[in-house]
């Protein structure tokens, strides 16, 4: 990104929105930002753009030093381009570049703001681990945070078919079909873990009803897990 670009940055970069979950304030002049393409911007080490096909930039994804071995990836969208894939892809390609780039790295990062739920859908979607709630973590903005941290390692695998459509169509063809082929049906239920946002999402999409969270419910894997009841029956319609 460069100063010919500042137009486009401050497409979001003056969006509230856009802000909630970053350490900056909204941006109120042209020439603040170019201040901060100037000082912030041009002079990191690694920064790139996230671009349309037409090389309009529509936002930016950095690599950030957290020391020799871990780094941390940031990564900001305008709010147009939002649900649509542009950063899922963005955070993908990097991610399977960057260790070839810096093959020093054992631990790729990412801390998401406990609310933003669209960052972490967008980490998850490309096979980052999310390990826990780091609890006060960080002040943004005068408050007090709790961020959900997430990791890569370069043994993990990317996620390449995840968030793209392919298991929420399945699960519609399934559903509609297995009402006539098991007529004796009155109920067919998902059961996901509370942690699962993905497979959530995918229940949403083709129709089932979120009934709530069955606490303590199953152990799995030695841990003791609530899990989320989805249910979809005959007569309800298919999204």
């Amino acid at each position: 990104m460069t100063l010919s670009d500042v137009d486009h940055y401050m497409v979001w970069a003056t969006d509230a929105k856009v802000a909630q979950f970053c350490s900056w304030e909204p941006c109120t002049s042209r020439e603040e930002a170019i201040t901060y393409i100037t000082d912030s911007v041009l002079t990191h080490p690694w920064l790139r753009a996230i671009c349309l096909e037409d090389d309009r930039p529509i936002g930016y994804i950095l690599i950030m030093a957290v020391d020799d071995i871990r780094k941390e990836i940031g990564y900001v969208l305008a709010r147009k381009y939002w649900g649509k894939g542009f950063a899922t892809e963005a955070v993908r390609l990097v991610t399977a570049e960057i260790f070839k780039e810096m093959p020093e790295i054992e631990r790729l990062e990412a801390l998401v703001d406990v609310d933003n739920v669209g960052s972490q859908r967008v980490l998850e979607k490309v096979g980052f681990t999310r390990e826990g709630v780091m609890r006060n973590f960080i002040i943004m903005k005068g408050s007090v945070r709790d961020m959900v941290m997430f990791s890569f390692l370069p043994s993990d695998p990317l996620k390449k078919y995840w968030g793209k459509g392919f298991a929420t169509e399945a699960v519609r063809l399934v559903t509609a079909e297995i009402f006539k082929e098991m007529p004796e049906i009155e109920r067919l239920e998902a059961l996901v873990d509370v942690d699962n946002v993905g497979s959530q999402r995918v229940l949403e999409k083709v129709g089932f009803t979120r009934e709530g969270v069955m606490r303590n419910f199953i152990i799995m894997k030695g841990s003791v897990r609530d899990m989320v009841m989805f249910s979809f029956l005959p007569s309800d319609p298919l999204k």
